[in-house]
C-alpha cells in the first residue's frame, strides 16, 4: 500500500546549522502520527519542508507516491494539496469565518455555489455553522484553532499538518481540543502529522508518536512502546520523565543504586537503566534516599529524592516530609540501554 507521505534522507540547513540532519519518516493512510520533541529540534522545519515552504538540501518527499521535492523535482505549496494549521494560527483579522473559506475557494477557481456548499459543510463540520460571520478577534481561541482547521480543510488536502496547534490554547481547553482534533481526524480520515513538545498531548492522542532530537527521528512507535520500551534514554528521560541509573551489566544482571536487575546476557559493561516513577518503590527496605519535593497530581504524590548525588523520582499513596530519610527499591518495569557515546 502507497503510503500517504514518505521522507527519505531529508536535510535542511539553515543560517550554516543543519537543522534536519537526514529524516526519515512515513505517515500512513489514516494515521495520526505525532511528531514529539523539545524546542528546536526541528520539528516546525520537517513540516514546512513537507508543506513546500522551504526546500530540501538533500533527502526526498513523496505525497501519496508521487514526488513533491528531490534534487530535481520542487512542488510549490499551493499544488501540493498538504493543509497546514500554523503555531500561530494566521488568521487574517479582516475576513469573516465564511470569507477565510471563501478566499481559498476563489483563488482555486471553485464556482460559486460549490463555495457555499462546501463553506457551509466545513463550519458544520468544526462546530463553528452559526459563527460564519465572525471576524477572528470575536472568536475564543478554542473557534480560531477551529477556524485555522478549517481553512486547512477546505482546499481537499491529501495530508494535513498541525505545528502546535493547541499552543496558543487556554491550558484548561488543551485536553478537550485535542479530543476534538483527533475525533475530526477519525471521521475525515484525513492522515495527519501533528507537532509538539508537550509529551501528555503527543501520548494521549497519537496513533503512533516520531520523537525527534538535534535533527533525527530517534524512534518512532506506538505510544504505549514509546513509554515502556524507550528505545534510548533520552527517549526515556524526554517522554516517560524516567529516571535514568547508571548500571554495570554482567553475567545477566545489572547492578545498580537501587539494586540489581535481569539483563541479556549478552549486555556487558557500563549501562544505563531506565525507570519510570511508578517503578520505584518507597518503603522499609533499599537504598537510603533524601526527599527533597513532593507534590500531589492525578492521586498520587511525585517525590523528588537525591541519591548518591542522582535525583530520583517515585510515586508514592502518602507524602514523605521533606528532608527526611526513606529507602527506595525497583519494583516494576525496568529497561536496559546502552550508554550513549
Amino acid at each position: 500500500m502507497t503510503a500517504a507521505l514518505d521522507v527519505r534522507g531529508a536535510r535542511v540547513a539553515l543560517g550554516g546549522r543543519e537543522v534536519l540532519r537526514g529524516v526519515d519518516l512515513t505517515l500512513r493512510e489514516r494515521e495520526y502520527l505525532v511528531v514529539l520533541g523539545p524546542s528546536g529540534c526541528g520539528k516546525t522545519t520537517l513540516l514546512r519542508s513537507i508543506a513546500g515552504f522551504l526546500p530540501l538540501d538533500a533527502g526526498t518527499i513523496e505525497v501519496a507516491g508521487a514526488v513533491a521535492t528531490d534534487r530535481a523535482v520542487r512542488i510549490p505549496p499551493d499544488r501540493r494539496r498538504v493543509g497546514m494549521v500554523f503555531q500561530n494560527l494566521a488568521l487574517w483579522p479582516h475576513l469573516t469565518a465564511a470569507g477565510h473559506l471563501g478566499f481559498v475557494l476563489r483563488a482555486r477557481r471553485v464556482p460559486s455555489e460549490e463555495r457555499r456548499e462546501r463553506i457551509g459543510r466545513l463550519l458544520d463540520l468544526v462546530r463553528l455553522g452559526d459563527k460564519a460571520g465572525r471576524f477572528p478577534a470575536e472568536l475564543s481561541g478554542g473557534e480560531g484553532q477551529r477556524l485555522a482547521l478549517a481553512r486547512a480543510l477546505v482546499g481537499d488536502p491529501q495530508i494535513l499538518l498541525l505545528d502546535e496547534p493547541l499552543g496558543a490554547v487556554d491550558e484548561a481547553l488543551r485536553a478537550d481540543l485535542a479530543a476534538e482534533l483527533r475525533s475530526l481526524q477519525g471521521r475525515t480520515g484525513l492522515p495527519t502529522i501533528h507537532v509538539t513538545h508537550d509529551q501528555e498531548e503527543g501520548l494521549a492522542i497519537a496513533d503512533r508518536v516520531a520523537v525527534m532530537r538535534e535533527g533525527r527521528i530517534e524512534q518512532a512507535a506506538a505510544p504505549e512502546e514509546i513509554y515502556r520500551r524507550p528505545a534510548t534514554a533520552f527517549v526515556a528521560a524526554f517522554v516517560g520523565k524516567h529516571n535514568l541509573l547508571p548500571g554495570v551489566a554482567e553475567g545477566g544482571r545489572v547492578r545498580t543504586a537501587l539494586g540489581t536487575i535481569p539483563a541479556p546476557a549478552e549486555v556487558r559493561g557500563p549501562v544505563t537503566v531506565a525507570l519510570p516513577p511508578t517503578s520505584v518503590a518507597i518503603g522499609e527496605t533499599g537504598a537510603e534516599a533524601r526527599v527533597t519535593a513532593c507534590t500531589f497530581a492525578l492521586g498520587q504524590w511525585l517525590h523528588r529524592l537525591a541519591l548518591d548525588g542522582l535525583e530520583v523520582r517515585a510515586l508514592g499513596a502518602r507524602p514523605a516530609p521533606l528532608g527526611s530519610t526513606v529507602r527506595l527499591s525497583i519494583a516494576g518495569e525496568a529497561r536496559v540501554l546502552p550508554n550513549e557515546p
